[in-house]
């Protein structure tokens, strides 16, 4: 009996150690951590007295970066420009967030026939189609161009979201296995989009998914590993 009540105290005295130096391993990282956090601020911080001291002494700019809503100051061409160009991709980014653009299909100057493909689409990735508000078929350049996207407004941003992850069932589809549904995107994010897609393709170029289980996607406008099987990036 003594022995066994023996063991069971040394078993729980093994597992409370282990505990404590996990806790004492955690607590480590976390002190690392903390130091890099600590001098990136204050290298940070050093770099933004820099930048302000040098704004300062140059009269033609503003000192800070909130002189820039400052009222009864000298007009600065390039900080509207500036400033209006945030504005409006604010606002295009606003309209376009309930949106998404249908490629592949082939081009017919009939808004019916397209209205019954993309209730096709919909019915097809079983997205509920009165959430459709509506539809817009881009014209083509010339009579050479045999495939146009199709603009697709939805209710709002959750119902692109929704549309945008069913989409994704379409490659397995006989009928519209060529057809791809994006987000409506702004200037600035079709171009840091190129940018993502070029490194991404670097990337699986240079990468055999055989052997490491993975390939390069992109997430959030970031590209991330994505295990080959589950679909989750890393």
């Amino acid at each position: 009996m003594v022995n066994v009540q023996k063991t069971v105290y040394d078993n729980f005295v093994s597992e409370q150690s282990k505990i404590v130096e996990e806790l004492k391993r955690r607590l480590f990282d976390l002190e690392t951590k903390y130091s890099i956090v600590v001098a990136d601020n204050a290298r940070l911080s050093k770099r933004v007295d820099e930048l302000e001291k040098s704004e300062k002494s140059n009269t033609n700019s503003p000192k800070l970066f909130s002189d820039l809503f400052k009222k009864n100051k000298p007009e600065n061409t390039t900080e509207t420009n500036i400033l209006n160009a945030i504005r409006m991709e604010q606002t295009e980014s606003e309209k376009k967030s309930r949106n998404v653009i249908i490629f592949g299909s082939n081009y017919i100057e009939d808004i019916g026939k397209d209205k019954e493909m993309v209730n096709e689409i919909s019915d097809v990735i079983g997205f509920d189609k009165s959430k459709i508000k509506f539809i817009k078929r881009f014209k083509r350049k010339n009579d050479d161009v045999e495939s146009t996207p199709i603009l697709v407004e939805l209710s709002d941003k959750v119902d692109r979201n929704d549309m945008l992850k069913r989409s994704k069932s379409l490659k397995d589809n006989d009928k519209f296995g060529e057809i791809y549904i994006s987000p409506d995107l702004t200037f600035a994010e079709r171009e840091l989009n190129k940018t993502l897609v070029a490194k991404r393709k670097e990337l699986n170029d240079k990468n055999d998914s055989k052997k490491t289980g993975y390939r390069y996607g992109i997430r959030d406008y970031k590209v991330v590993k994505i295990i080959v099987d589950s679909q989750k990036s890393v």
